[in-house]
């Protein structure tokens, strides 16, 4: 009776080193009858779970030389099965001349990562991508408010990105609102006021419109320097003072 073996093995990439595909070598050594192997040997292959359930078919490779123990040999079981979990690679043997059953070494080998394919084991979830297709980020793959203002490196949006009619005054408007004002200003004089206006942002350009507007007195909005306030300067052109009271008074905020 055919004692056989099993001593040692190497699992590694078959492929250039720039091409990483899904067949590798398989490189052991086999001992019959205490002896190191030589002549032709029948192998087969295949994947298991930790737990010893085969997960592939069986690959069969007839009268594989052995020489000195030692034997190398290309297995393909394709991409699919090496999703990331542990995974066991069980090998079984027979000699080349026999057409009887193989007998299953022990224990089951681990398949490890060479040191280039550790990089995979965090794929989905790349850290560098050097480019990306075409079309392949669309909205289900962009969180809801993820690209924020900050994310935007400046004038990285043209006019060649803006589909017609979709830049409108009302994609601008920050606040809107009515109310009532009184000042006084003297003769060739100007002022400034600070009014209370809900709905102004600081830092937003505002539109002033009053109505109606006394003879030789101009005002006009010069800032909102802050939140639900907007400032305003008033100047009399005429040679006597001008006084408002309950001057109405309508802005439109920008932002």
């Amino acid at each position: 009776m055919i004692r056989i073996a099993f001593v040692a093995a190497l699992l590694t990439l078959g492929n250039a080193a720039w091409a990483v595909t899904s067949p590798f070598s398989f490189q052991g050594s086999l001992e019959d009858g205490g002896l190191p192997a030589n002549g032709s040997y029948d192998l087969q292959f295949v994947v298991k779970n930790t737990a010893g359930t085969p997960l592939t078919s069986s690959i069969t490779l007839e009268d594989v030389p052995v020489i000195g123990g030692v034997f190398t040999v290309p297995v393909d079981f394709g991409e699919s099965i090496f999703s990331g979990s542990d995974r066991r690679l069980g090998v079984s043997v027979r000699p080349g001349a026999s057409s009887g059953v193989f007998v299953a070494l022990s224990p089951d080998l681990p398949i490890n990562a060479t040191p280039y394919a550790l990089t995979t084991n965090s794929a989905l979830t790349a850290a560098v991508a050097d480019d990306v297709i075409d079309f392949a980020i669309d909205s289900i793959d962009i969180a809801s408010n993820a690209v924020t203002t900050a994310k935007l490196q400046n004038d990285a949006v043209t006019v060649d990105k803006l589909a017609s009619n979709s830049v409108s005054i009302a994609s601008f408007t920050g606040g809107a609102a009515t109310g009532a004002i009184s000042i006084s200003v003297g003769a060739n004089d100007c002022n400034e006021y600070d009014l209370s206006f809900g709905g102004v942002a600081a830092g937003d350009f505002v539109l002033l419109n009053t109505d109606p507007l006394p003879d030789d007195l101009i005002i006009t909005a010069l800032n909102a320097p802050a939140t639900n306030t907007l400032r305003i300067k008033a100047c009399n052109v005429g040679a006597t003072t001008q006084s408002v009271s309950d001057l109405s008074v309508r802005y439109v905020s920008f932002r």
